[in-house]
């Protein structure tokens, strides 16, 4: 017997050596983008009628005039004037008996 014929008595062993794939997967990413949305209402703005009445009265008028008056002033005045001067001289005199 060959020793090759001895092991051919064995069932044969599978061996699973694992086997490495790349799969390349492409995922799109969303772009976020703000957008700015403006609503605009157009809304009636209602007329408004005035009804006008013309009303006279009388107005009183007064009339400024200007007037210019004097305000008296005191003013005050030194007036000389010569005046007489006057002595007395009193002299005493002898009594006579």
């Amino acid at each position: 017997m060959c020793p090759s014929d001895h092991r051919s008595a064995q069932p044969p062993q599978i061996i699973e050596v694992p086997k490495e794939t790349i799969v390349e997967k492409i995922v799109e990413v969303p772009v976020i983008e703000t957008v700015e949305r403006i609503v605009e209402d157009i809304i009636e703005v209602p007329i408004i009628k005035y009804d006008e009445v013309v009303i006279e009265r009388k107005v009183e008028r007064i009339n400024e005039i200007e007037r210019i008056v004097e305000v008296p002033q005191v003013h005050k005045r030194i007036i000389s004037r010569p005046v007489e001067k006057i002595e007395e001289e009193i002299i005493e005199v002898p009594k006579i008996r």
